[in-house]
């Protein structure tokens, strides 16, 4: 079904379209040329409402996740980067996406506030790899990444969401898939962490204790 914006756009643009062959008919043009300047004027509406459609941001929410496609994303190469933030209020990473003008989908997991559910929720194989799944369908109901694949993945946390980040990162050949992280105020349980300034890159080692003293209790 159309989206409002694309209504909002096409219905005036073919009410235009039908004053348009009144005038043509006026002027005694042949049924044929009538027929082609019709069938351009619909295109031509298609296309503005399409590029209306993708200058607005989209939204979906699915389970305890919110998908957020900001309004200037375009897909590179037939592929989408995607963003993965545990534990915050989705309307402060979407203007954050905004501001930094970052060319990527984010979806934000809420799980509440202990740490455990965060862990627990992405214990099992395969838990991310159902939750990439779920974020690929909330996007192609989005229409705006037609056809598009998964391509680099960021993970991201703020304080209890630390927890999903280890746990994910746990899993048999995730770590390898992830490009890029960054964790807010939490704490890595048998990871060591190495920040590479010169190429603004961070490495999570497993199997090796890292505490940044801000643990609960400190």
């Amino acid at each position: 079904m159309p989206s409002a914006s694309f209504r909002r756009i096409l219905l005036p643009a073919l009410a235009l379209l039908g004053v348009v062959a009144t005038s043509d008919l006026a002027r005694g043009d042949s049924p044929a040329s009538r027929s082609v300047a019709a069938q351009e004027a619909v295109v031509r509406a298609g296309d503005r409402a399409a590029a209306r459609v993708r200058a607005e941001a989209s939204r979906v929410k699915f389970g305890h996740s919110d998908l957020y496609v900001p309004a200037f994303f375009q897909p590179v190469a037939g592929t989408y980067d995607l963003v993965v933030h545990f534990h915050g209020i989705p309307s402060l990473q979407e203007d954050n996406f905004e501001r930094a003008h970052v060319n990527a989908i984010v979806v934000s997991v809420n799980l509440g506030l202990s740490s455990d559910a965060y862990s627990g929720a992405f214990r099992a194989p395969g838990s991310f790899d159902v939750l990439l799944q779920q974020a690929q369908r909330a996007l192609d109901q989005t229409g705006r990444a037609p056809g598009a694949t998964l391509g680099r993945i960021a993970l991201s946390a703020w304080s209890a969401g630390f927890a999903s980040v280890g746990a994910i990162l746990k899993q048999p050949g995730v770590a390898d898939r992830v490009d890029a992280g960054n964790v807010g105020l939490g704490v890595l349980r048998n990871f060591e962490v190495t920040f590479d300034l010169g190429n603004g890159a961070m490495y999570l080692a497993p199997n090796t204790a890292f505490d940044d003293g801000r643990g609960r209790g400190h």
